[in-house]
């Protein structure tokens, strides 16, 4: 899911695993009152192009998703972006780790509100058939979702960006076979 701010071309991307698609509806719904947000859904999958997904990325100020390997889209954000991990699955330094790396700023679903993130069931690893929290569906609860993406208002207002009407694209971007 995208969200656009309504002044200066803002964009906020977040991108939602599959894993949440249960419950987006509902997540769509608590932030679409956030003032200045636009929301739309993206899914990176096989069919959209690598350059398009970068292009989405580099446009975008949060970036939000479920533990996996599309969080590592996060190097590819600008400089002032946020990375929202929704829930980590129990592997707490992974993505806060590329996040710090990259130099942007990383959130994730607090231990103290996990009562809030609903697994669909414990979660079988597809090899092995042993518990894994990583191989669920997950639905989380709106209202703190809503307050963990108003953590991110820093982006809002990136220094950079104050003259510039966008964030620009990256179409000069050329994959090396």
């Amino acid at each position: 899911m995208a969200v656009e701010g309504n002044g200066a071309g803002r964009k906020t991307l977040i991108g939602l695993c599959p894993r949440i698609k249960p419950g987006v509806f509902q997540l769509l719904r608590a932030i679409q009152d956030i003032p200045g947000l636009t929301v739309r859904v993206v899914d990176y999958n096989g069919r959209v192009p690598f350059l398009s997904q970068l292009n989405s990325t580099h446009n975008s100020d949060i970036f939000i998703g479920m533990h996996g390997a599309g969080l590592t889209h996060l190097l590819f954000l600008p400089d002032w972006a946020a990375i929202m991990e929704l829930y980590n699955c129990e592997d707490r330094g992974c993505y806060k780790d590329l996040a710090r790396l990259r130099g942007v700023k990383y959130f994730t679903w607090s231990t103290a509100k996990e009562h809030l993130v609903y697994p669909e069931d414990a979660g079988r690893h597809p090899t092995n058939g042993t518990p894994h929290k990583k191989f669920t569906n997950y639905r989380f609860d709106p209202a703190e979702f809503k307050r963990q993406v108003n953590l991110a208002h820093h982006v809002s207002d990136p220094p950079d960006l104050t003259q510039l009407g966008k964030h620009g694209s990256v179409p000069d971007l050329q994959l090396l076979t």
